[in-house]
């Protein structure tokens, strides 16, 4: 058992044997109609439902999608920060969320170093990289 659990369970323990838990359990009042859900936010097989749910990150919704213009603002700030490559030559446009890269590098290590700087950006679809190397 985790120490997450095993304080839990001891919270949870705690809150079943003391007065004041016993008072939320049925809510504030009888007649009032309100249901408390005091009860099962100290119930370990309550709070275990939301620990095995699936990680919506990114899962926007229906039809999102990320504006062009941030897009290659993110693809600009990568490119620039970036302490290896040279990216002065290198010229961004995107047109439905494919960013196309267009412009010089120094060689072929540059030129796949642009591209992966920016294929982790959240929203693109593809990246066409068009970069010639200088002679």
């Amino acid at each position: 058992m985790t120490q997450f659990k095993k304080d839990f369970s001891e919270l949870n323990q705690t809150f079943r044997e003391s007065d004041s838990y016993d008072e939320f359990e049925d809510g504030p009042s009888s007649d009032s109609g309100q249901r408390n859900s005091y009860s099962s936010d100290f119930d370990p097989s309550y709070r275990d439902q939301y620990e095995i749910k699936r990680n919506y990150y990114g899962f926007g919704p229906k039809g999102y999608r990320r504006s062009d213009q941030k897009l290659k603002d993110e693809a600009r700030l990568l490119l620039n920060q970036d302490p290896i490559l040279d990216s002065s030559n290198i010229n961004i446009e995107v047109f439905n969320n494919v960013i196309y890269l267009r412009g010089f590098v120094d060689s072929r290590k540059d030129k796949k170093r642009a591209e992966l700087l920016i294929e982790d950006i959240f929203g693109i679809e593809d990246i066409q990289n068009q970069l010639k190397i200088m002679r």
